[in-house]
């Protein structure tokens, strides 16, 4: 019996129509280190006496002989009419030489078009992951749903239109259908928005377990961006560990649309010591196309962005970005600042140049340094011998100004 084949990257089916249809699907592969090819198999026929999904989805070893061999027995006793021990063969046999094969060797083509494609210039390419990092409470979940809604309408929330528009899935492990759905009619009152293709899904299972089945969902609907709130909550194991990291970017990659990520930033931002660093190993921002910092200023009633390119795969770095959320009782208005400015390229002595980067918002001296260009042993000296101008906050490593008055004269 030769079954009719149909291979793609984590779904391999067998369809065996010369009497009666019978159908073998492998998915959601796993191959463990002692090289042993694990997948979820599941049968349907219509064969007699119980025409329909006779078993499955169950976890097999396909490289085991005693695990087949107790999958062909049973299946044998429940449906006899079928060749089972040659038909079940055969097709771990086909997957365990597809699978080992990998996809075939092509040429490169250096004709293509060496231009940059954008779904949404430039927080997310047209393929790959985009990580925004930044602490608990600084308007990611805000910033992410803008994104939604210029991607599922059109709209130039964030200072562009998208490339194309389509709708958009909000993978979220975090919260809860009812707080999404208040923040988005407070995002779409002001801008008169009654019914974006934004789709929601709460997550429970890791992306890796759902990602194959969560791939055909989102081609089902013509998802064009998916977002993954949060990664930590998504990935299996230890956030920090490097093994977490890469389970989730390949299962990102199984999706087959633009995601951007959405995570908590590392320990090291949180002490001061490093603010370019997403949570966890290196991997999570190694792995992506993008990342980008976001860092939040407050006034009353209002919430600013401030938006750092701090990887870039294809091409330089973009400039920072601002964003403004005002918050009223029922809206929340989203005001695009445009590029803002680059302090590490600004004249001035660095004093000045640090009082720039204070005028709305507190640092510690590592991620002043960063964010001017200048050592942190020259920051630490110029803080600490200007206690007219800048003022630490207790004990920790924490800097804004004296007094808003001493802002260098920008004429």
């Amino acid at each position: 019996m030769t079954p009719a084949t149909t291979y793609t990257e984590d779904r391999h089916r067998y369809i065996w129509g010369d009497v009666t249809p019978t159908e073998l699907t492998f998915d959601r592969f796993d191959e463990a280190g002692n090289g042993e090819l694990w997948a979820f198999v599941e049968i349907h026929s219509e064969l007699p006496p119980n025409p329909g999904l006779i078993h499955g989805p169950s976890r097999l070893n396909l490289t085991s002989e005693r695990s087949v061999t107790m999958l062909v027995n049973k299946l044998t006793k429940r449906v006899p009419g079928f060749d089972w021990d040659g038909g079940l063969t055969k097709a771990c046999n086909l997957t365990i030489r597809k699978w080992r094969d990998g996809s075939p060797l092509e040429l490169l083509d250096p004709t293509a078009d060496p231009a940059r494609t954008w779904l949404l210039e430039p927080f997310v390419e047209a393929d790959g992951a985009t990580v925004l990092f930044a602490p608990g409470g600084t308007g990611k979940g805000y910033f992410a749903l803008a994104l939604a809604l210029s991607v599922a309408t059109g709209a130039p929330l964030l200072g562009v239109t998208p490339a194309y528009t389509g709708p958009v899935a909000y993978l979220d492990w975090e919260a809860s259908k009812q707080e999404t759905d208040r923040r988005i009619s407070r995002l779409c009152r002001p801008l008169g928005i009654k019914n974006p293709a934004i789709y929601y899904r709460r997550e429970q299972a890791a992306l890796s377990t759902t990602a194959h089945t969560l791939a055909l969902r989102l081609a089902e609907k013509s998802v064009v961006l998916a977002i993954v709130d949060s990664k930590g909550m998504a990935a299996v194991g230890s956030p920090e560990s490097a093994e977490s990291s890469i389970d989730l970017l390949r299962a990102v990659r199984r999706l087959r649309v633009p995601v951007l990520v959405i995570d908590h930033v590392s320990k090291a931002v949180l002490k001061g010591d490093d603010p370019d660093m997403a949570y966890g190993s290196v991997y999570t921002t190694n792995g992506a196309r993008l990342a980008w910092s976001a860092r939040a200023s407050y006034k009353p009633g209002e919430m600013s962005l401030r938006l750092t390119n701090t990887k870039a795969n294809n091409g330089s770095k973009s400039s920072p970005r601002g964003v403004s959320f005002v918050f009223s009782e029922r809206d929340v208005n989203v005001t695009w600042q445009g590029e803002t400015p680059r302090y590490d390229e600004m004249g001035g002595t660095v004093a000045d140049r640090l009082a720039a980067v204070l005028a709305d918002t507190r640092m510690s001296s590592t991620e002043l340094g960063k964010e001017i260009g200048v050592g942190w042993e020259t920051v630490r000296k110029t803080l600490a011998r200007g206690p007219e101008r800048f003022r630490r906050i207790g004990s920790a490593d924490l800097w804004e100004l004296s007094e808003p008055s001493l802002l260098p004269d920008p004429m």
